[in-house]
């Protein structure tokens, strides 16, 4: 059996996985900037393996950029095309921008009015130490604190993408090799970085040693999705239903999620060993080959398990998740905003499973009103 996609049909899916993934998103970044990682009762045992929310986003990115964009090039009209990425580039950077501003003012007002010994998280308080090296930073998309250094890494994309999309259309094995030849440097040149600020080595940050997301090796992510997409919708490309991808697929994700269980046994005194951080090739900064090995066993089967018209995506509770997915840049811009928020409140009031799960909760109710308004927005 196999399964493809309509050229009319919207999959419903892309919108509700990436929906998905944004809430995830903030519930993890709230539980890290805790510091209490993983808490006893956390949201991240609902990770099935290495790769997470962050894997989801920008492989589903690149699939709907493939979609929108490949159209320009079926015109022959790599001028359109490259505006139209670079018009939301520009997009894309002003949203960047104010979002930085909006983080840094909840940061000044909770500290001025609430807190006066408050911390800052996510690398914010550099932006407070050196101010006028943070804003040109910024303005060069080098200072990125925590949450908002995926936009950097989506914007760079934006610019280089056309050119991937343009010789797509004459090879697209030659593409794929050059963006894999790419992905691999990394893992041998572990310098093979942009740079990002601070730029001291003794900072703990990740991003004090080059960009959170590398750019040579997520580009790869990104155009596999490209890839994908259009083998979908214009190359007839079919998902195969084999049973030995699927029994193999099962087997990779059993494996993968034997580190956390033993995670979750260890934070109930059950043993000693934690194996999460210290696995080779899991390592996200790089994307590492375990990473995604994982990524595109969950995809498989999610993709046979949850097919286009399945009726999950026409439930009443999945729409508000799936008009998310449908306005993800303001979605995930709204989100970074509500979790830095809800960092601060927690550290005010004290922190606590319960507190975190409400304002979690609240942010969750938040973000889905937020993809109701835009939508309803757009409609009228």
């Amino acid at each position: 059996m196999t399964q493809r996609i309509s050229s009319q049909q919207r999959d419903l899916r892309i919108d509700f996985f990436r929906g998905l993934s944004l809430l995830l998103i903030v519930a993890n970044h709230i539980d890290l900037f805790s510091q209490k990682f993983y808490f006893k009762f956390s949201l991240k045992w609902l990770q099935p393996g290495f790769s997470d929310a962050a894997e989801i986003f920008v492989f589903l990115s690149g699939y709907v950029y493939g979609i929108v964009y490949f159209k320009y090039l079926n015109n022959n009209d790599f001028g359109k095309l490259y505006f139209k990425s670079f018009y939301r580039f520009v997009q894309l950077y002003f949203v960047n921008i104010f979002t930085l501003f909006i983080i840094l003012a909840i940061y000044g007002l909770f500290k001025t009015y609430i807190d006066p010994n408050l911390i800052a998280a996510g690398g914010v308080a550099h932006f407070f130490q050196n101010p006028q090296s943070s804003s040109i930073f910024a303005i060069l998309m080098i200072y990125a604190p925590a949450l908002i250094n995926v936009l950097p890494l989506y914007m760079l994309l934006l610019l280089v993408m056309p050119f991937y999309l343009k010789l797509m259309k004459k090879k697209m094995w030659l593409a794929l090799a050059i963006s894999f030849v790419i992905y691999l440097l990394p893992h041998f040149f572990s310098w093979l970085n942009l740079p990002a600020y601070p730029f001291a080595s003794g900072e703990k940050y990740p991003w004090s040693r080059g960009w959170a997301f590398n750019p040579f090796v997520w580009q790869f992510l990104f155009l596999l999705g490209m890839i994908i997409s259009i083998s979908l919708k214009y190359k007839d490309l079919k998902i195969p239903r084999n049973r030995i991808l699927i029994t193999l697929a099962i087997i990779i994700l059993a494996l993968s999620t034997i580190p956390r269980i033993t995670f979750i046994l260890q934070k109930f005194g059950m043993m000693n060993t934690n194996w999460i951080g210290k696995i080779p090739f899991t390592a996200k900064k790089t994307l590492a080959p375990f990473r995604l090995i994982h990524f595109f066993s969950l995809a498989y089967l999610i993709s046979i398990i949850f097919p286009v018209d399945h009726r999950l995506f026409k439930n009443k509770f999945a729409k508000p998740i799936i008009k998310c997915g449908q306005h993800s840049l303001e979605v995930f811009s709204f989100g970074i905003i509500l979790t830095y928020t809800s960092y601060y409140l927690l550290i005010i009031l004290g922190i606590s499973e319960f507190k975190y799960y409400l304002l979690t909760i609240i942010s969750w109710i938040f973000m889905l009103y937020w993809g109701q308004y835009l939508a309803w927005k757009k409609k009228i």
